[in-house]
């Protein structure tokens, strides 16, 4: 999965998204080796999801 299509399903789920989403989430962002986390947090402050993508890392 493309760090694009990552932030796309992310953004897709900040407000809302149920467990077994946001489980999902986590276990993509977890689990792909090519993951550019700074794309993903350049991404997400551009779009005021900074706060999101924070708690969404910690679990």
């Amino acid at each position: 999965m493309q760090n694009h299509e990552i932030f796309l399903m992310f953004c897709s789920n900040r407000e809302g998204g149920s467990e077994k989403h946001l489980q999902d989430i986590r276990g993509i962002l977890a689990n792909t080796s090519d993951l550019n986390l700074e794309y993903l947090k350049k991404e997400a402050k551009d779009q005021g999801l900074s706060d999101y993508l924070s708690d969404l890392l910690k679990l």
